[in-house]
């Protein structure tokens, strides 16, 4: 299967430059090279999927050129069958530099609660009308430091499930020895804090080539939302407080971070992240952006009084209407929340007396 894999993938792609080498082409550096696996080239950080709506899907993949060219044009195929001995559709795209030659195309056309391969890994569109059963499985909080992605590994050996629920922290920004644990081999390229858009970059591409990882995004489609660590610890609207004033304008890590997000990840490019989805008379999936879309500074002082302003806000206004709407409205028999942060009011002073209370969750708004 691997060896098949790898002669399809080249197969696919074809580049727009000369064959002969070109003495002007500086070649492309790559700080994370040393994590390739060289059977997977051009394609390293392999296939994803995600957004699945009744009829259509998000398919992603990133070429990784040896020189540094503007553009690479691609095939990409969709079919019934594992072997693809029938294409269901099929077009071509350009992965672009300014991209950091990522790849999505938005499938359509396609029929709802249905099996696809693409590229050698299903994906799978949301179903309408009834629906008994649903599977899931729910991820957060992945630390390349903190050790290896088993699980991610485990959920991709699961035979099928109707998406993959990534609920933030899919990547930390911290520089090396920071927050993890460095002994067992593990370390953050770049090794310092991500600031820029080619650390942020650099940064998603070092997770991208762990094995787990990989392999999750290949089986299933994923339906998933940023944290805080996309961006910085604590990220709000207005500031984070893993940002520094000599670290530069908040608003530019915040929107170089917000790019890199959506070059990488397998999701539809709106102005706002929050967003549903609907499977079928059995659930509706609601994520929400408890970070960037209408967040409130933080507040650490439990005694401050402006905590109970209810003009503080976690969703903002416009994110709020948007959600109670979909609640009052829904017809499905779940409504399945998508939250970053503990939704509930959490006191465990009884139990844990020198616990303080986590105001960067629903507790502080």
């Amino acid at each position: 299967m691997k060896k098949f894999l790898l002669f399809s993938i080249i197969g696919l792609i074809s580049f727009s430059c000369s064959t002969k080498k070109e003495k002007s082409i500086p070649k492309l550096k790559q700080a994370v090279s040393i994590h390739f696996d060289e059977s997977l080239k051009p394609f390293y950080h392999g296939v994803a999927s995600g957004d699945p709506l009744p009829d259509r899907v998000i398919i992603w993949t990133r070429v990784t050129p040896e020189d540094s060219v503007g553009s690479i044009p691609i095939r990409w195929e969709v079919a019934e069958d594992e072997k693809f001995f029938s294409i269901y559709k099929t077009d071509t795209t350009t992965a672009l530099a300014s991209r950091d030659y990522t790849v999505k195309v938005d499938v359509d056309a396609l029929k709802p609660d249905h099996i696809y391969y693409y590229r050698f890994s299903f994906l799978k569109t949301a179903p309408i009308g009834t629906k008994d059963s649903l599977k899931f499985a729910i991820a957060s909080c992945a630390n390349w430091e903190l050790g290896y992605f088993n699980p991610y590994d485990k959920i991709a050996d699961r035979p099928v499930l109707d998406a993959v629920l990534h609920l933030g922290d899919y990547i930390y920004e911290y520089g090396t020895a920071r927050y993890g644990d460095t002994t067992i081999g593990r370390t953050n390229i770049p090794a310092y804090e991500i600031l820029s858009l080619q650390d942020y970059r650099t940064r998603y591409s070092l997770y991208r080539l762990d094995k787990g990882l990989r392999r999750v995004h290949q089986q299933h489609p994923f339906i998933a939302i940023w944290d805080d660590h996309e961006i910085a610890n604590n990220s709000t609207m207005s500031g984070a407080q893993n940002h520094q004033p000599e670290e530069g304008d908040y608003q530019k890590r915040k929107a170089v971070a917000r790019q890199t997000y959506y070059e990488w990840m397998p999701i539809r490019e709106n102005k706002e992240l929050y967003r549903s989805f609907s499977f079928g008379n059995l659930a509706d999936i609601i994520m929400l952006d408890e970070r960037l879309a209408g967040r409130a500074p933080e507040i650490t002082d439990i005694n401050n009084p402006e905590l109970k302003n209810e003009q503080r806000s976690l969703l903002g206004a416009e994110q709020l209407q948007w959600f109670e709407y979909l609640l009052k409205n829904s017809k499905a028999t779940w409504k399945v929340i998508g939250n970053q942060v503990i939704f509930s009011d959490v006191f465990t002073k009884d139990i844990y007396p020198k616990m303080e209370r986590n105001l960067d969750s629903w507790d502080g708004f």
